[in-house]
């Protein structure tokens, strides 16, 4: 079976754009009105870490300090007089903003290999006490010899380019790709193997009332989710139809903790999917989590237009896959699918996670057949 795909990797940007996009907090009150509130310290935060993503690029694509310090010769009545004038380099538009970068450290998350050797290094100079506002003032750090606060931004330039060096550096940074890439890889493999037939795909946040979720802790989210889907494959309703389902836990400062879900079904049987997205989002919230529970439905027409727009919109009817590419009329919608929807689902870690879930017996994210799949594949 073919399907493949434009490239399937996400860049630093999309992967916090990710993070950004899950901050904003939906909850639907008893008469169905929905209320959307963005979390703007949280956009911050994150756009807070793409600046130091780009400036540690910077940093280690050059070998430049930002300030050097060069003596000039004048002209004044026929002598030629030397006297020291600090030239700047690329790297010096950032001498008053380190600082504040370096306020966005916070020991709820744990970073991008980027971002936590740049606060390593600040913490390595005591940065977290030193202002940089004039390149030839003097610094407050002890010494033999003392600095001026240009010196020591080149300082830290350089220690973080011997840093990124080491062997410490390089093995962080495998291991966040290496585990993103194979529960990418895993996902899609097996989520291709679904698309045999024609899907409707469903996709439906679960996540806790405002007034409950500052309580919830992760072992208590996960039973809860276990408790889902447990029940939702002894719910013959549920399960009749359904071929498999993807799910990745989270977590914001607004939202807190909350599950991010794929329900693929066999569109033969079933048709609508907001009323099916509606049916396991009211499971969790009425059900599972007995009204402390809310769902996001993302195959609401008006949620569906919202991911058009931001070429998203990889859910709902999809074909089966085609051996024959000029068959396969829905390969640009599944593709959507298995590289942006998939991807960001699982992908993001690389840059940004809660410390609540860096606990390595648990298990991020999982996929599952439903009862009905199983019974073709034993048939």
């Amino acid at each position: 079976m073919n399907g493949k795909a434009h490239s399937t990797e996400l860049t630093i940007q999309e992967m916090y754009q990710w993070k950004a996009e899950d901050s904003t907090y939906t909850i639907t009150d008893i008469d169905g009105h929905i209320t959307s509130v963005i979390d703007q310290a949280y956009r911050g935060f994150i756009d807070g870490l793409i600046s130091i993503e780009t400036f540690v690029d910077r940093v280690l694509q050059s070998d430049t300090p930002a300030f050097r310090m060069a003596e000039e010769l004048i002209e004044k009545d026929d002598l030629k007089p030397a006297k020291n004038e600090l030239k700047k380099f690329n790297l010096a538009r950032y001498f008053t903003s380190v600082i504040k970068l370096f306020e966005h450290y916070s020991p709820e998350y744990a970073y991008s290999p980027n971002v936590e050797l740049f606060f390593n290094c600040c913490f390595e100079f005591g940065l977290g006490r030193e202002w940089f506002t004039d390149p030839l003032a003097y610094t407050t750090k002890r010494s033999d010899k003392p600095k001026r606060q240009f010196e020591l931004f080149n300082d830290l330039l350089n220690l973080i380019r011997i840093e990124s060096r080491t062997a410490e550096f390089d093995r962080k940074i495998y291991s966040r790709q290496y585990n993103a890439a194979r529960n990418f890889k895993s996902a899609v493999e097996f989520i291709k193997k679904l698309f045999a037939r024609r899907l409707l795909v469903l996709r439906v946040d679960l996540y806790y009332l405002s007034q409950h979720a500052n309580c919830i802790t992760v072992e208590e989210a996960r039973k809860d989710l276990a408790h889902f889907l447990y029940n939702m494959r002894r719910n013959k309703e549920l399960s009749e139809n359904l071929e498999g389902y993807l799910w990745k836990i989270e977590f914001t400062p607004l939202k807190k903790l909350h599950f991010h879900m794929l329900f693929l079904l066999d569109s033969a049987a079933v048709q609508n999917e907001e009323f099916w997205a509606n049916k396991y989002g009211t499971y969790w919230s009425e059900v599972v989590t007995k009204g402390r529970g809310r769902f996001y439905n993302g195959n609401t027409p008006e949620n569906k237009k919202r991911f058009e727009v931001n070429g998203q919109c990889g859910i709902g009817k999809i074909g089966r896959i085609h051996d024959d590419p000029a068959d396969d009329l829905d390969i640009d919608k599944r593709n959507i699918l298995l590289n942006t929807i998939v991807g960001y689902m699982l992908k993001p870690d690389q840059v940004l996670l809660t410390t609540k879930l860096c606990n390595g017996k648990h298990r991020l994210c999982g996929k599952g057949y439903g009862p009905s799949r199983h019974k073709k594949m034993k048939a």
